[in-house]
This record gives C-alpha cells, sequence and structure tokens, in this order.
C-alpha cells in the first residue's frame, strides 16, 4: 500500500490530530532548547487557530447553502440526504474539513509573509490574527457577490444537470457552485492582501 493511499484511507481529523501532535512536539523541543526565545509555539498556536476559522466558516457556509441546494451535495458532493439531521451533520463535517484544509494553507501563507525576512521584525500574534481575518471576509463578500451578479456555469455541468433535475434545482446548483467559488476566490485575494499588510507593517516597524 502506497504512503498516499495510506494517508487517504485515515480519517480526515485523525490526520490532523496528528499533525498537531507533530506540531506541538516542535514547538516544546524549541521551547526546551531556546527557552523563552521560543516563537514557533506561538506561530503553530496561530496557525491552529487559522484553521478552526476556517473550518467554522466552512461548516457555516455549507450549511448555509445546503438550505438552497441539497442536491448540490447529494450529486456534487454525494452526500446522501435520506435523513435531514445526518446530512446536516455531515455537510457542516464536509465544509469544515474543506474549510480546515484552505485555513491550513492560506494561513501557513500568512505565516511565512511574517516570518520570510529576518532582517525585518515580525508581528505580534495578535496582530497576525487580525490580518487573518481578511481572507474570511473577502470569501463571505465574494460568495453571495459572484452568486447573485453572474450567470457562471463554474464547471459547465448545466446541460447534465438539465437531463436529471428541473430547472428550479438547476439553477439552485448552480448558484451554489458559484457560491463557493466565489468563496474561494475571495479568500485567496483576502490572503494576498493580508500577506501584503503583513509585510507593509514590518516594514514600518522596522523604520520606528
Amino acid at each position: 500500500m502506497s504512503l498516499l493511499h495510506w494517508l487517504y484511507e485515515v480519517p480526515f481529523w485523525t490526520r490532523g490530530i496528528v499533525v498537531m501532535s507533530a506540531l506541538v512536539l516542535i514547538a516544546a523541543v524549541e521551547r526546551v532548547v531556546v527557552g523563552a526565545r521560543a516563537r514557533r509555539w506561538k506561530e503553530y498556536g496561530a496557525w491552529v487557530v487559522m484553521s478552526a476559522l476556517g473550518a467554522g466558516f466552512g461548516a457555516g457556509n455549507d450549511l448555509l447553502t445546503s438550505r438552497v441546494s441539497a442536491r448540490y451535495f447529494e450529486i456534487g458532493k454525494g452526500l446522501s440526504n435520506v435523513d435531514p439531521h445526518q446530512f446536516a451533520s455531515e455537510v457542516a463535517d464536509f465544509g469544515a474539513r474543506a474549510g480546515c484544509s484552505a485555513g491550513l494553507i492560506f494561513g501557513g501563507i500568512l505565516l511565512y509573509a511574517n516570518t520570510r525576512r529576518n532582517s525585518l521584525p515580525s508581528l505580534r500574534v495578535v496582530a497576525l490574527l487580525a490580518h487573518a481575518l481578511m481572507p474570511i471576509a473577502f470569501a463571505a463578500s465574494l460568495a453571495p457577490s459572484v452568486a447573485f451578479s453572474t450567470a457562471w456555469d463554474v464547471q459547465g455541468l448545466g446541460d447534465e444537470l438539465r437531463r436529471v433535475l428541473s430547472q428550479s434545482d438547476v439553477d439552485a446548483f448552480l448558484f451554489v457552485q458559484r457560491a463557493h467559488a466565489g468563496a474561494y476566490i475571495g479568500a485567496a485575494i483576502g490572503t494576498i492582501i493580508a500577506c501584503l499588510s503583513v509585510l507593509r507593517s514590518r516594514r514600518r516597524m522596522s523604520r520606528v
């Protein structure tokens, strides 16, 4: 069995616990070695918070959009809508996993922007977390903007869907798909702006 196949078989949250345990171990070793000058425990803590913010946004976004189009999650994500309570739980879990992964990626980029040049002072964790709200704000703004203001068929599925769904279900499906695409685009734009803002703040601190 290949490593990638094994990782795929391991439940998402189990992998998350393993990764967090590794981060805690690395941070603890640094704390023992360098003492009060240790920074990784703060950075990793901020990274975990960013991932949690992403998970919360993802769960909330999917729960909301599942009310618009349950078919999107049935057909597009393979979730069962037989039991409404179980469906809601699976939708929330799916959104949390996707949001956590996005938060992990975007949070890692933001941490890199805060540490990549040793000649500049790094922002404190609280200030960094304030910048981390930008991707969420842009995601929350662009999701409805893209969904309402365009007729974008993100993956060109409209014709195929019309063969099995009513027009109203197709419209709702594509609406939710646009909302999700808008959220990811917004998060990416927000991350870029946040990184530029972090670098600008670090340069400003170096001149003080």
